[in-house]
């Protein structure tokens, strides 16, 4: 009798335990999903980023985790951003491309840009994280940095002084509110908010109020462009329940370059 009640006391342990590995492997399944899904929008994003820049020397990234990896288009993007000329190594063999890749990052350290575990064997591979990684680092050097707003305290980071921007941009827009990167902009009416506040004469909010997310994003996309703002989003990638931060953060920032600092009719 005693065996019996132990072994079936056991056994609903036995299972509940198995559904609870089955239940973490299916979450650290949607958690790995979810992250590709992010990689993906990143890629996209950040290559077009890359190369609204080089169309300024006649360059151009297919594939981010490719066309990095012997250090070229990398010394031309910092070339374009920064104004200045960086040595490289005409050479086509590893050792060369190792030598670009580590001419680019050396001359990163030096204008003190903080590059976490990126050794230049890594974008030459190809490793996608880690180059993800190095373009973000740039981007937040070369465009998000330099964001200044009224009000801002001294110990905001730039991600907190964009949002700061944001929210004192589309202050007192019905029906808008912005506490974050993702999921506050997934409707579109953020984005058309912004360009609102320059240009009432392009958006119609009362529209906006009542359109579809994808037509809203289809909408403030398309305007931007017009007013020379690369489209670095698609819409579907943004209408989804949680959109990539950094994308968003990089497009916004572009809003915030294109858009004279004070708008018409501000202080």
């Amino acid at each position: 009798v005693k065996t019996s009640s132990m072994a079936g006391s056991v056994s609903p342990g036995g299972r509940a335990y198995t559904e609870e590995q089955e239940y973490l492997q299916a979450y650290e399944d949607v958690l790995e999903k979810y992250k590709d899904e992010r990689d993906k929008v990143q890629k996209k994003t950040f290559t077009k980023w890359i190369n609204q820049h080089l169309l300024k020397v006649r360059k151009h990234v297919n594939d981010l985790y490719e066309d990095l990896r012997d250090g070229h288009n990398l010394i031309s993007l910092l070339e374009v951003l920064s104004g200045d000329t960086l040595p490289r190594e005409k050479g086509r063999m590893r050792f060369h491309r190792l030598q670009n890749v580590q001419i680019a990052l050396d001359y990163l350290k030096r204008r003190q840009v903080k590059l976490v575990n990126i050794r230049n064997d890594d974008i030459t591979d190809g490793n996608p994280k880690l180059t993800l990684g190095l373009i973000w680092t740039i981007i937040l050097h070369f465009q998000i940095s330099d964001i200044h707003v009224t009000g801002e305290s001294e110990d905001m980071s730039a991600k907190e002084r964009l949002l700061l921007w944001t929210q004192q941009i589309t202050e007192g827009c019905a029906g808008v509110r912005c506490e974050n990167f993702t999921t506050c902009w997934r409707d579109g009416k953020l984005f058309n908010a912004i360009i609102h506040k320059y240009r009432p004469d392009l958006v119609d909010m009362n529209t906006v109020a009542v359109q579809s997310n994808l037509a809203n994003l289809e909408h403030a996309f398309f305007v931007a462009e017009k007013l020379g703002v690369a489209r670095l989003l698609d819409p579907e990638d943004v209408d989804v329940s949680s959109p990539d931060e950094k994308s968003v953060i990089t497009y916004v920032s572009s809003l915030y370059d294109a858009f004279p600092k004070v708008p018409e009719g501000g202080e």
